[in-house]
């Protein structure tokens, strides 16, 4: 049985396999290329183009080219960092019916899963071309600090792909065992992982085979697209100053100056100054010249410095989360043995530079940084199709409660608790006769309920009319080994039971399998 592993990235995603030699092989995409972006296009004509077609199609077809959308998977419509995107995205964020936000498509709306699943579905035929068979399982990683909402999101875009999750494994785990950090039995290990839309630092140790991760924290909207806008700001608003134009208020002049900050946020990683240029950059705010065209070109110089400048509090804010995950570890900076640096984003010298202060030694950089999360991914799973013999201990990002009478959070399974776990609780009645229990279950470190995730709620009826206090419903709640949560409730007098309704279960499978039949219509191989 031939399983891979699947790094659904913000920017670009990437797939490999684990060959019988031992040797870990990524797969090319249908184009040849070693990562496929995570973009998806749909032309006037309904045409839809993955991967690389949507790339080119962006700067012409902005509005319906969507990418980045592993930042809103999961994510409600209410959230501020949905705000935040639909306010730099050229495509339009709609509100579903069920409050999550999703895609605005030329017809409809779409769930962020099903961009995703039609990712991993060009994934998927590069794989089955390169090998020369139907490929069903995978190991998917996603990043360290994703919520229940956003991990079962994912499982349903693998779901679209037609494939079969053995495993959803955080993305600097992964990371570490492509980085072979068994070879340092006994030691120390820190994974910082900046990519294109999400940060994580996880603290794992290593010994005789079996990889412990003992603390992980992290930022999910918090990596190489803020960074390009900020670039982007400064830019426009040089521009604005210069000429009266603002090219944020249009759809093909934002996705003009999207490119361009990524290709010169690159740039500097290599270079002290770079040209920040775009050719009749006002397309559309402004009246054409007399040859129909506006003259008005955009070359801007911008130095290495400068572009530090303006993300200083970006990289400031990795550093935040370093040190909350080092404590929840029980240690300090001088304690980590060794420091890996895994993202497109670690590039960057002045991320390097802070990395290397705070941990105050020289790092492990990845050869292949866009590639190694999916190295890992194919190595845990030839583990699980019986390949390697690796024990892989993970933990839950978040805090696991209920929300008390009081509504406050009762945190029942804490933050960095090791995975898979069960936690029994007691609840019972607040006044007397009630013969009703609602549990509503919370993840989340916010001491008001109502500040953390929704999962869902037990409703249980009819457990006796007694006086306060004395009706006993025994809750239980489980973590699986991919950090998503399952729960149940049952009366100790009646027998009366209820799973949990979750708010936040994803997508119904009747949307899952029409949306893969969507997805398989697509011509992957489209130029």
């Amino acid at each position: 049985m031939t399983a891979v592993g699947i790094d659904l990235g913000t920017t670009n995603s990437c797939i490999a396999v684990w060959r019988k030699a031992g040797v870990v092989e990524v797969i090319k995409d249908i184009e040849g290329a070693l990562v496929t972006p995570s973009m998806v296009a749909v032309k006037d004509n309904g045409e839809v183009l993955v991967g690389w077609p949507a790339k080119r199609e962006a700067e012409l077809n902005p509005e319906h080219t969507y990418r980045s959308v592993k930042r809103l998977i999961g994510r409600a419509f209410t959230e501020d960092e949905t705000a935040q995107m639909a306010t730099k995205s050229p495509f339009a964020i709609a509100r579903a019916d069920n409050g999550e936000a999703w895609i605005q498509g030329r017809d409809n709306p779409m769930p962020p899963a099903q961009i995703s699943g039609m990712v991993m579905t060009r994934l998927k035929k590069a794989a089955e071309r390169a090998l020369g068979r139907e490929v069903t399982k995978a190991v998917i990683t996603v990043p360290a600090f994703f919520n229940d909402a956003q991990r079962r999101a994912t499982r349903d875009a693998a779901g679209i792909a037609g494939i079969e999750v053995l495993r959803i494994v955080n993305e600097p785990t992964a990371a570490a065992l492509a980085a072979d950090i068994d070879a340092r039995d006994g030691r120390t290990v820190a994974v910082y992982d900046l990519g294109g839309g999400t940060f994580d630092l996880s603290v794992l140790r290593a010994e005789s085979g079996q990889f412990e991760v003992l603390s992980t924290n992290g930022d999910t909207f918090l990596g190489g697209d803020d960074f390009d806008a900020r670039l982007i700001d400064w830019v426009a608003e040089r521009f604005l100053a210069d000429h009266g134009v603002d090219l944020r208020e249009g759809k093909v002049s934002l996705q003009r100056l999207a490119d361009e900050a990524e290709r010169v946020k690159r740039a500097l990683s290599e270079s002290d100054r770079v040209q920040f240029s775009i050719p009749y950059a006002a397309l559309e705010p402004v009246k054409p010249g007399a040859d129909g065209r506006p003259h008005i070109d955009l070359d801007l110089e911008i130095t290495r410095e400068q572009f530090d400048g303006l993300t200083a509090d970006l990289v400031a804010r990795t550093i935040d989360c370093c040190e909350a995950a080092l404590a929840d570890a029980g240690i300090a900076p001088g304690d980590v043995d060794e420091l890996l640096l895994v993202g497109g984003m670690t590039r960057a010298p002045a991320v390097l530079e802070a990395a290397t202060t705070y941990f105050g030694g020289v790092p492990w950089r990845a050869p292949d940084p866009d590639q190694i999360v999916a190295r890992g991914a194919a190595i845990l799973a030839a583990a699980l199709t019986g390949q390697l013999d690796i024990e892989l201990v993970d933990v839950t990002p978040h805090p696991i409660g209920i929300e008390t009478a009081d509504h406050s959070m009762a945190v029942l399974i804490p933050a960095q608790t090791k995975i898979p776990c069960q936690v029994k609780r007691a609840c019972t009645t607040q006044v007397d006769s009630q013969e009703a229990v609602t549990v509503r279950l919370r993840q989340g470190g916010a001491e008001l309920a109502a500040d953390n995730l929704a999962l869902g709620q037990f409703h249980l009826e009819g457990i006796g009319a007694r006086p306060a206090g004395a009706a006993r419903v025994d809750v239980t709640i489980d973590i699986d080994v991919d950090g998503i949560v399952t729960a149940s409730a049952k009366d100790r007098a009646t027998g009366r039971s209820n799973n949990i309704t979750a708010e936040a279960a994803g997508l119904a499978p009747k949307a899952v399998e029409r949306m893969a039949k969507a997805a398989r219509s697509v011509r992957g191989e489209a130029a």
